[in-house]
């Protein structure tokens, strides 16, 4: 029994030990109260690490651009409804052992062994293949902003290069196993980078593109302006009700141990008292990961409402990412375009990674 209890103590599954079968060997009690609760968090920053990506910060700088300050209430509500929709599904998940794609197969009706709503996954996940390949493609233009390789930033042979380089880099990960390291390191730069980008956005204060107190009051006014319909949709959809980092966190959760460490569903008093204490960890979790992406995702709607607005810029084809600088470089000067290159081809190599977690948790311990 100490052999076992030794296993369960460290904030990773070791390899070898299979956190998709919940046994009596397994079973942890739950810590009380936020600081020991502090060193079982894990699966909540992940989520954030994906959350403040790439496609937040075009989304949510984009919307910021096109409406101004007057859908800031919008980008609130959509990370309130994700962590709520959240929580639910690893409560679920907590409580059976049994991660989101399992649940979502038993909703009928079902085609054959598969439920519809898997149906409708798999035909999302196939048409994220395209997608895939922009995240690879975005990361070599970034990389060949910053360190051009054969030619000029942006030519053919640069972006070639690195395209190769990315995508053979991407592959060797995939197949090292150590997505541990990967995610820890991942976690870090997407807090340091969140970090700097709300300090930027506050320091705008005191920079030509200052705002004011009236402007963001003004965005919590429930209205959404002629011609952003269509933006705010697509933010709502990224940052709100996506379903990738949702059914992601599911697995996080059982990967950590939450489930493993509540033990087979007896229905006991005991099990009762230990579900609650996991989900309670879980609670705190879910809530300092909502509120990292939330602060990062406002930061960067507030930067694209307050810098590229009202120069009438919108980040949009290839111009994406100069356009993006100009959020950094307008504010702060020509050296944060260096951070900005940095942070996104960290968001975009993170992104890359969580496309398939049900392939790679089976495979790797967190």
């Amino acid at each position: 029994m100490a052999t076992n209890q030794t296993d369960v103590e460290s904030p990773a599954v070791v390899r070898g030990d299979d956190a998709y079968h919940l046994t009596p060997d397994g079973i942890k009690e739950p810590p009380k109260g936020w600081g020991p609760s502090l060193r079982y968090f894990g699966p909540g920053l992940i989520l954030s690490a994906s959350i403040v990506g790439s496609g937040e910060l075009i989304a949510t700088t984009a919307l910021g651009a096109q409406a101004g300050f007057a859908i800031l209430w919008m980008v609130i509500f959509s990370t309130l409804v994700k962590v709520a929709v959240q929580i639910e599904l690893a409560r679920w998940t907590i409580s059976t052992g049994e991660p989101a794609l399992t649940g979502y197969n038993r909703v009928p009706p079902r085609f054959g062994r598969i439920g519809w709503v898997n149906v409708l996954w798999i035909v999302v996940a196939l048409s994220k293949v395209l997608q895939i390949g922009g995240i690879v493609g975005g990361t070599a233009v970034a990389f060949s902003v910053l360190i051009p390789i054969g030619g000029d930033p942006l030519g053919y042979t640069s972006t070639l290069i690195w395209t190769i380089i990315v995508a053979g880099g991407s592959i060797a990960l995939l197949y090292s196993n150590r997505y541990g390291l990967i995610e820890r390191g991942a976690v870090s730069l997407v807090v340091i980078f969140s970090v700097v980008t709300v300090i930027i956005a506050v320091g705008l204060l005191w920079t030509p593109f200052a705002y004011s107190a009236s402007d963001i009051l003004g965005g919590l006014t429930f209205a959404i302006p002629a011609g952003a319909l269509g933006a705010a949709i697509a933010m709502f959809g990224i940052t709100g009700v996506g379903a990738d980092e949702i059914t992601f966190y599911t697995y996080w959760c059982v990967e950590k141990g939450y489930a493993r460490w509540v033990g087979p569903p007896d229905g006991s008093e005991a099990w009762v008292r230990r579900a609650n204490g996991w989900i309670s960890v879980m609670y705190k979790d879910a809530m300092l990961s909502w509120f990292i992406y939330t602060f990062g995702t406002l930061a960067f709607f507030v930067m694209g409402a307050a810098v590229l607005q009202p120069q009438g810029l919108v980040p949009e084809g290839d111009a994406m990412i100069t356009t993006l600088s100009r959020m950094y470089t307008d504010a702060i000067g020509e050296w944060a375009n260096v951070l900005l290159l940095n942070g996104g081809q960290r968001h975009d190599k993170h992104s890359s990674h969580q496309q398939h977690p049900e392939q790679r948790l089976q495979q790797v311990p967190l």
